[in-house]
Formats: C-alpha cells, sequence, structure tokens
C-alpha cells in the first residue's frame, strides 16, 4: 500500500479533493457536490 493511500468507512466523511474532469474543468469535493448523497468515480488513466 502506498503512504498517501486512504480508506473511507461506512460513515465517514470524503475528505477535500481538487480534481480535474474529462472536460478539463476542475471540481473541488466534496464543496461542488449538489446532493447529500453521491457516486464519485475516479480513474487512474493508465498504470
Amino acid at each position: 500500500m502506498r503512504a498517501n493511500s486512504m480508506f473511507l468507512d461506512a460513515g465517514s466523511l470524503f475528505p477535500a479533493l481538487r480534481v480535474q474532469t474529462v472536460g478539463g474543468a476542475l471540481l473541488s469535493l466534496p464543496v461542488d457536490l449538489a446532493h447529500e448523497w453521491t457516486v464519485v468515480l475516479l480513474n487512474r488513466g493508465h498504470w
């Protein structure tokens, strides 16, 4: 496991992240999420 890996348990708050979308926009999580329940899929892109 890498040192910067993080696991969330059920009920854990989502950590603050800034990620780039496929369209090139920056998304601040969880601030930019519009709903209480949301699914976020992250893809590393390549190994």
